[in-house]
């Protein structure tokens, strides 16, 4: 068998496991999904990461119709950076916004926005800079 007709049958297998092929009446389905939560969810090092986008569009002062995109968001150590998605696609430019954590309040701070952030001069560490796609260190 040609590999291809092979990993056609296992897709199918697959599919046929998944769907089942009982005659019987279909299991109800469950019940609406709860929301994802709106706040941040502090990993165990107490530095906010992971974060909503929830949570970051609480504290980043955008214009109206303007908001944070969930799978934007990079967080490490304390600073995350998301993407933002403008009202109409000829808004829409390549920007970012930079977040540090302030674990005595408990907090996301905007820190600035932009497209490529020399994070040295923010105070970004390293550890958490190469974690963001938006940090350059100047040599």
């Amino acid at each position: 068998m040609a590999p291809r007709s092979s990993l056609l049958v296992v897709s199918g297998a697959a599919l046929l496991a998944l769907t089942g092929c009982s005659a019987g009446n279909p299991a109800p389905a469950a019940g609406p999904v709860a929301p994802a939560p709106v706040a941040s969810s502090p990993s165990s090092a107490g530095d906010g990461c992971p974060v909503t986008a929830a949570a970051l569009q609480q504290v980043v002062d955008l214009p109206a119709g303007w908001r944070i995109e969930a799978s934007s968001i990079e967080c490490s150590h304390g600073w995350a950076q998301a993407g933002v998605t403008a009202p109409t696609p000829e808004q829409q430019g390549d920007g970012v916004v930079l977040f540090s954590y302030d674990p005595a309040a408990g907090a996301w701070v905007d820190k600035g926005q932009g497209s490529s952030v020399d994070c040295a001069a923010l105070g970004v560490p390293r550890q958490a800079g190469r974690a963001l796609s938006v940090c350059y260190y100047p040599n």
